[in-house]
C-alpha cells in the first residue's frame, strides 16, 4: 500500500460501499416486478457474487496489514551458487600475476627472474657537463624505516598497488630527468604518508611489508652491492639456464590421448585441454570417432600408439614397454559399424606413455588419412597398424566406410606464426606481420576472398618500410583502435603515424596511462566491428576497454565491470595464448573476428559466437601466408603449442648471449628508394641507378624460426 500512496483505510470504505451496495441491489431486485424471472436470478446472482469477491478482499486487507510486521522463523539456507571468477592475486611478486617484465642482466636473480634490490644510502645529486649525476650519499641505515632488501611488489601506497619504484622523476629519451607521470607520487607540500626523503631521482621500494602490504620498511635504488653479487651469479649460471630450457623444449609434445565419440560431428566433443585430431576414424560408416591429444610439456608423454583386435592386449604391440606405461582404451573404433552385411572387426586403441629420454621422444603429431602411404618415404610419419601386420592397417576395414590410415611422428613442425594482425578500415587494408622478431609485413587487400578460392594477391615488404623505424624490436602486438595505430611492448606502448611512419610526439608511454587496467606483455588487441569496444588478449584472458573522446596522452576510456574474463568464456571455442585477433576487409564477414593460433584460425559473429561449429580454418589456404614451414630439422625441435613464456624466456637467454652491437640489416643510403626484399639489395631511385656507398644489406632475413 505505501508504493500506491493511499492508506488502507480507504480500501475498506470502498470495499464496504460495495458490499452495501450490492446487498441493496439484492433487495430492490428482488421486490421489483419490472424484471422476468431469468433476468431477476442473472442479477441477484451477479450481486451476490460481487459481495463474495469484496469481502474477500477486504478480509485479505485486513488479515496482512495486522501481519505485515511479523517476521517468521528463518528458513532453510538456499543451493550454493556457483564459483565466482578468481580475483587479482597480489601476492605474486615480482614476476607480477604471470607476467615475464623485461629487465636488464643486473636486475636477474639466480633463477633468471627480474629483481630489484633496495639500498640503505640516501641519493647525493651532482651536476657535470649540465648533467644531473646521482651518486651514493649519506647512509641512513640507522633510521627505523630503512633496511636494505629485495623490493617486494606490489605494495601498497597511498591505498594503490604499486608495482615500480616510488620516485619524483622519470628519464626521458634524452636521458633528461622529467616530472614523474605516477599521480600516486606526493606533490610538493603534501603528506609523504611514511615515503622517506632522498630517493627523487632513483627511486625507493618497500623491503618490507606490514599486514596490510603498506610498507615496513624502504629502501633507495643507489649504491646496490647486493645487485652486483647476484649480477656476477646470474652471468655464471646463464649458460646453465639456457641449457636447461633446450632441454625442456625437447620434452614438449603429445602428452595424452582420449577418444571422443557420438552420434552427430558436433557432439564429438574433445574435454577440456584436449585438441581434437582432424579425421573421423569411422569415416562414413558408424558413430563420429575422433582423438583428442593433449599437448604441452612434461616429464611424462605419449611416445607411441596401437592398435589391437578384439581382446588382445596392448603388450602385444608394446613388447618392450613396462605394463603400467601401457593403456588400452576403451572405445571401439569401429563402433556402430556392424550394419547390413558388414562385420567388422571390434579395434582398441593402445597409448603408450613413457618418460622423456633421449633416445623415446614424445610424439608430436598425429595425422588421419585415406591413404596407406602418408609421407612414410621420407621418414616423416610413421603409419600405426593393427597389430604387428605391416599389411593390415586400415581401420575401416569389412566397413562400409571410407579406408582410414592413422600415422603419428615424433618431428615437429617448424612453424611461423602470425606476430601480429591489424586491419586499418579506412583503407580497406588487412596487415600481417610474420617472420624473425615480426620484421616481415604482408598487405592483405582481396575483399572477396572465401574459402576455397585461388590464393589471394599478398604485398610482402619489410615492416620498416611500411611503419618506420621507430617500431620497437621484438614488438609484442599492433593494433589499430579507434583510427590510432599503436604498437605495445612489455608494459609501453607507442603510437605511430602511418602517414610519416614516425613515432608521434610524447611515446612511449606506460600502457597504463592511456589503457588503465590493461596489463603488459599482451598477446593480441582489437577493436571489435560490432561494439567499438577495445579488446585486449593475454594467456588466458580477455580484458574488454570501454573508449571514450579524450585528449591526446590521456586515458582513452576506462575497463569494462566484470572484466578480465576467461577467453573460452567471451569467445566460446577460441584458443588461450592468442597469435592475432583481427577483423577482414570481407563484406560478409566485415562483422566477424577471426582468432589465429599457430597455423590455424576460428571466426566468431558479431555476438562473439562460434561460426565455425568444430574445427579451424588454416591461415595458409584462407589467406595465403606460409605459416607452416614444415618440419625441423635442428636436434633443437619444438612443437607447435609450446608455452609462449618458455619460448620468451628462451628468447631473453639468446640476447643475452649473442645480441651484439651490428649495423643496420637494411639501411641504405638516401638516394636509394628502400631496401628490395626479393633481390635483397637497396633499391635505386629513378635517374640515378647506383646507390652510393651502399652494397646492399648485411644479412639476409630469416622468417622460419617461432620466435614467439
Amino acid at each position: 500500500m505505501a508504493k500506491t500512496g493511499i492508506p488502507v483505510q480507504i480500501f475498506y470504505i470502498v470495499f464496504g460501499l460495495g458490499i452495501i451496495l450490492s446487498i441493496g441491489l439484492i433487495v430492490i431486485v428482488a421486490k421489483s416486478g419490472k424484471y422476468s424471472g431469468i433476468t431477476k436470478n442473472i442479477i441477484i446472482w451477479f450481486a451476490v457474487l460481487m459481495i463474495i469477491n469484496l469481502a474477500n478482499l477486504l478480509f485479505t486487507f485486513v488479515y496482512y496489514e495486522k501481519r505485515k510486521t511479523i517476521k517468521g522463523g528463518k528458513g532453510q539456507p538456499g543451493v550454493k551458487g556457483p564459483r565466482g571468477f578468481p580475483g587479482e592475486n597480489i601476492k605474486c611478486g615480482n614476476n607480477l600475476c604471470g607476467s615475464t617484465p623485461e629487465c636488464p642482466d643486473d636486475e636477474k636473480d639466480k633463477e633468471g627472474k627480474c629483481f630489484i634490490m633496495g639500498g640503505t644510502k640516501q641519493e647525493q645529486i651532482d651536476t657535470k657537463n649540465g648533467m644531473t649525476v646521482v651518486t651514493e650519499g649519506i647512509d641512513k641505515e640507522s633510521d627505523d624505516n630503512i633496511k636494505e632488501g629485495q623490493c617486494i611488489f606490489p605494495f601498497v601506497y597511498n591505498y594503490k598497488n604499486q608495482y615500480t619504484p616510488l620516485k619524483k622523476f622519470d628519464k626521458n629519451e634524452n636521458g633528461e630527468y622529467i616530472s614523474t607521470t605516477n599521480p600516486d607520487y606526493p606533490k610538493d607540500g603534501e603528506e609523504r604518508m611514511g615515503l622517506p626523503e632522498g630517493g627523487d631521482y632513483l627511486g625507493v621500494c618497500a623491503t618490507s611489508l606490514n599486514e596490510n602490504r603498506t610498507a615496513k620498511t624502504w629502501g633507495y635504488l643507489v649504491g646496490n652491492s647486493a645487485r652486483a653479487k647476484e649480477m656476477s651469479y646470474t652471468n655464471r649460471k646463464g649458460n646453465n639456464n639456457k641449457a636447461q630450457l633446450e632441454k625442456e623444449m625437447k620434452q614438449m609434445g603429445i602428452l595424452d590421448v582420449k577418444i571422443a565419440t557420438a552420434d552427430t560431428d558436433k557432439e564429438a566433443s574433445c574435454p577440456k585441454g584436449y585438441d581434437r585430431i582432424d579425421g573421423d576414424l569411422n569415416q562414413g560408416a558408424g558413430a563420429y570417432v575422433y582423438l583428442c591429444a593433449k599437448n604441452g610439456i612434461s616429464t611424462v608423454g605419449v611416445t607411441g600408439l596401437g592398435i589391437v583386435e578384439g581382446d588382445n592386449r596392448c603388450s602385444s604391440v608394446f613388447t618392450n614397454a613396462k605394463k603400467e606405461e601401457i593403456t588400452k582404451l576403451t572405445t571401439d573404433l569401429n563402433k556402430d559399424t556392424n550394419v547390413g552385411q558388414a562385420e567388422p572387426q571390434e579395434l582398441y586403441m593402445c597409448v603408450k606413455k613413457q618418460e622423456y629420454k633421449q633416445n623415446r621422444p614424445f610424439l608430436t603429431d598425429i595425422q588421419i588419412k585415406e591413404t596407406d602411404d602418408f609421407n612414410t618415404t621420407n621418414n616423416v610419419y610413421t603409419r600405426v597398424n593393427i597389430g604387428n601386420n605391416r599389411n593390415n592397417a586400415d581401420l575401416n576395414k569389412d566397413t562400409t566406410g571410407s579406408p582410414v590410415y592413422l600415422y603419428t611422428t615424433t618431428r615437429a613442425r617448424e612453424i611461423n606464426p602470425l606476430r601480429s594482425a591489424f586491419y586499418i578500415p579506412n583503407k580497406g587494408t588487412l596487415y600481417f606481420t610474420m617472420g624473425e622478431d615480426g620484421k616481415d609485413i604482408y598487405t592483405y587487400n582481396n575483399t572477396n576472398r572465401e574459402v576455397g578460392v585461388d590464393s589471394p594477391l599478398l604485398e610482402k615488404d619489410l615492416l620498416v618500410n611500411i611503419l618506420g623505424k621507430d617500431v620497437p624490436k621484438r614488438y609484442e602486438v599492433i593494433a589499430y583502435l579507434g583510427n590510432r595505430l599503436f604498437v605495445f611492448k612489455g608494459r609501453f606502448l607507442s603510437e605511430i603515424d602511418f602517414n610519416t611512419k614516425t613515432k608521434k610526439m610524447g611515446f612511449p608511454k606506460k600502457i597504463d596511462n592511456l589503457f588503465p587496467g590493461i596489463p603488459q606483455n599482451l598477446d593480441a588487441a582489437y577493436m571489435h566491428p560490432s561494439n567499438k569496444d577495445f579488446y585486449f588478449f593475454k594467456d588466458k584472458l580477455v580484458y574488454r576497454f570501454r573508449p571514450i573522446p579524450s585528449s591526446a596522452g590521456a586515458s582513452l576510456g576506462k575497463l569494462l565491470t566484470g572484466y578480465p574474463k576467461n577467453i573460452s568464456t567471451e569467445f566460446k571455442g577460441a584458443p588461450d595464448y592468442p597469435d592475432a585477433v583481427f577483423t577482414v576487409p570481407n563484406e560478409k564477414e566485415r562483422k566477424h573476428t577471426f582468432i589465429a593460433k599457430a597455423t590455424t584460425f576460428k571466426v566468431f559473429d558479431e555476438d562473439n559466437l562460434l561460426v565455425q561449429e568444430i574445427d579451424t580454418i588454416s591461415l595458409d589456404s584462407r589467406f595465403g601466408l606460409q605459416t607452416n614451414a614444415g618440419f625441423k630439422q635442428t636436434q633443437l625441435e619444438t612443437f607447435v603449442n609450446r608455452p609462449r613464456r618458455i619460448v620468451e624466456t628462451f628468447d631473453k637467454l639468446e640476447d643475452q648471449e649473442y645480441d651484439k652491437p651490428k649495423s643496420e640489416p637494411y639501411k641504405c643510403p638516401k638516394n636509394a628508394r628502400k631496401f628490395d626484399l626479393e633481390n635483397k639489395e637497396c633499391a635505386p631511385n629513378e635517374g640515378n641507378m647506383e646507390a652510393e656507398g651502399g652494397n646492399g644489406p648485411s644479412k639476409t632475413l630469416s622468417g622460419t624460426e617461432l620466435k614467439r
